[in-house]
């Protein structure tokens, strides 16, 4: 498995974060590129494949904006995006 397969598989899972996040919040999410390659690898390990693909998502993108918008720092309507910088993922409004 390549970091192609990998990103097939990661895609429809952040995809499917975006999508909810905008039909419950009318916030819109857009993950850069290099943030998807961070999570791709580290969702990845050669003796266990992606088997850990789902819960570094989790990790690392889900419960950071669990975490915002519990925090009120996530508005309705507001546009936000997802890089990677310094070997972490930081979430800012566009």
């Amino acid at each position: 498995m390549d970091e192609g397969d990998v990103r097939k598989i990661l895609g429809p899972m952040l995809a499917e974060i975006c999508q909810n996040l905008h039909k419950q919040y009318q916030i819109a999410l857009h993950v850069e590129e290099e943030a998807e390659l961070f999570i791709a690898h580290a969702g990845y390990n050669s003796q266990y494949g992606v088997r850990e693909l789902r819960r570094t998502v989790e990790k690392l993108v889900q419960i950071p904006l669990s975490e915002l918008i519990l925090a009120n720092k996530m508005e309705q309507g507001s546009r936000w995006q997802i890089t990677q910088k310094d070997q972490e993922l930081r979430f800012s409004i566009v």
